[in-house]
């Protein structure tokens, strides 16, 4: 027989247990928003679990009954039809741990408990008396945990993380589920109602192993900073340090990644005696693999200097170096050549943004000549075209980030508000109208650079003197 003074204790327990279970529960539904789909689907399961059994467990308080004035009947029927549904959020969450379990058994019990529960609430209903159909519950709710521990034995502890700290809380509630449903119910008249003790016990175990992988990710997240930290050094080192200093030349180059590391690279071949050859290029997506293939377009453009007065030959030899070895991605570039001392320049294109050739405050033309990106048709013939670069005229090289950065309401900053930019900035020199630009860029945005960029940006300015 129970004291009055253990019985007290126990109906204490049990209101603690009741809101701490019913809160757990209640913020894993809310946080579950925040995870992929997977983990939001198990987050959301267990939530919902914790929130009927917490909500069960307050509802039989005499406390929580005086908060919220009700009829006898109406307490029964939320003890009765929440018991009846309880096992499906459950056995589903243990589903998406677990898996569907072996010949589907996990599966296959969620869907007859459900189907249980229905009919057990239609039954209490049309007879209105509630618990008239609770009779086959003990015998489900047995099953559903003896069918667990054997599916958990069998689960993948590689898959799962902390199987084994799970494994132990789900034998903990069994052990509970066992003695509230078959010992209590049947022997003690439910003088002994524990089973709050196993949810709680494998509450702690599934936040120790949440605990556990938040510490694991937390590392792994630092591990990887210090790895893009390193990539992004590493990129840094293979970029331009400074500019060439050619005669009749004044240049400018500006470069903005979007992320640690990025997709796009410039670089210049100084050839001497006034001569320069320079690249932009633009490797499609954005992160550690763009980052990659952007550095070996920095070896296969050094491999073409033997021909770098000719932009086509430069393109078509850089196009081979890629041809086979970047399956889904792709590079655009741009190259000119310039002879100072001849005042001309070369320029071709292999699916790039055209060039911006600016002859003072009133004059913007496009410099195009493009042919397909590179690293996909080897066979491919490039031009380029051949005109006079004269003093006081200015090429502009960049990259699609620039005129495809976008403001607040999602328009493009174009091609168009690009020139009227290099009309108003044409007597400026190269590195501050280099600066201006991309401040006004940042400024139509709304945001701050690169941050104002919706993916990596590189600008060349190239000035005939």
């Amino acid at each position: 027989m129970m004291t009055d003074l253990a019985a007290r204790w126990l109906q204490f327990a049990q209101l603690v247990a009741g809101v701490l279970i019913f809160t757990i529960g209640a913020v894993q539904c809310v946080l579950s928003r925040a995870f992929r789909r997977d983990r939001n689907t198990a987050l959301a399961a267990l939530g919902l679990a914790g929130v009927l059994y917490g909500g069960r467990l307050l509802a039989a308080q005499p406390e929580v009954r005086a908060l919220f004035p009700a009829a006898p009947l109406f307490w029964l029927y939320v003890d009765a039809y929440v018991t009846y549904v309880l096992p499906v959020p459950i056995l589903h969450f243990f589903e998406l741990t677990f898996g569907a379990g072996w010949g589907g058994s996990i599966r296959w019990l969620r869907f007859i408990t459900f189907v249980y529960a229905a009919g057990a609430i239609v039954i209490d209903a049309v007879t209105r008396m509630p618990r008239t159909a609770m009779g086959p519950n003990s015998y489900v709710v047995v099953v559903a945990f003896v069918m667990l521990a054997v599916n958990s034995m069998r689960a993948d502890s590689a898959a799962f993380p902390g199987l084994r700290i799970v494994r132990l809380g789900l034998f903990a509630l069994g052990a509970f589920v066992l003695f509230e449903n078959i010992v209590d119910d049947r022997l003690l008249h439910g003088a002994w109602n524990v089973e709050w003790a196993g949810v709680l016990a494998l509450l702690g175990c599934l936040g120790y192993v949440a605990m556990s992988e938040a510490v694991e990710n937390d590392r792994r997240l630092r591990e990887l900073k210090r790895e893009l930290e390193t990539a992004r050094q590493i990129q840094t080192s293979i970029l331009p340090q400074k500019m060439p200093a050619v005669d009749g030349v004044s240049l400018a180059a500006r470069y903005l990644p979007m992320t640690a590391v990025a997709g796009d690279f410039y670089d210049f071949l100084e050839l001497g005696a006034g001569r320069l050859g320079v690249l932009v290029a633009d490797v499609s997506g954005h992160g550690v693999p763009a980052a990659l293939i952007a550095s070996m377009v920095k070896v296969a453009f050094a491999s073409q200097s033997v021909h770098a007065d000719d932009p086509g030959r430069v393109l078509a030899g850089m196009n081979q170096v890629f041809c086979g070895r970047l399956e889904r991605q792709f590079v655009t570039a741009a190259y000119v050549f310039i002879d100072a001392v001849e005042g001309r320049l070369r320029y071709g294109a292999a699916g790039h943004p055209p060039a911006l050739l600016v002859r003072g405050a009133e004059s913007v033309e496009d410099v195009s000549e493009n042919g397909v990106m590179l690293g996909h048709f080897p066979e491919w013939r490039y031009t380029f075209l051949d005109r006079p670069f004269q003093a006081g005229e200015r090429l502009i090289l960049y990259t699609d980030g620039l005129v495809e950065a976008t403001d607040t309401r999602g328009d493009f900053f174009d091609v168009d508000r690009l020139r009227a930019l290099a009309r108003s900035g044409a007597g400026r020199r190269a590195d501050a109208f280099a600066d201006a630009l991309l401040a006004d860029v940042s400024a139509w945005s709304g945001r701050t650079a690169p941050r104002g960029f919706d993916d990596d940006v590189t600008v060349v300015v190239i000035d005939r003197v």
